[in-house]
């Protein structure tokens, strides 16, 4: 059985994301940080999110949705 590589091995630091979050949608972010089991993300607000589960974090521009889902406010 093949492990996940784990999100410091996936992400690097500068790396540009989009990061889930609840009640808002895709945002865009840099990766930070990285602390263990997780990254530090800081969003398009200046905001910092510290992301542990794969399915909430993407690279930047993975995905066709990414400018639907994007907040506008």
């Amino acid at each position: 059985m093949t492990r996940k590589a784990r999100l410091v091995e996936t992400y690097p630091v500068q790396a540009s994301v989009t990061i889930m979050l609840a009640g808002v949608g895709w945002r865009a972010g840099e990766v930070v940080a990285h602390q263990h089991p997780g990254v530090w993300v800081r969003d398009q607000d200046g905001r910092f999110w510290f992301v542990t589960n794969h399915n909430r974090i993407r690279p930047a521009g993975g995905s066709a949705d990414d400018a639907e889902e994007s907040d506008e406010t």
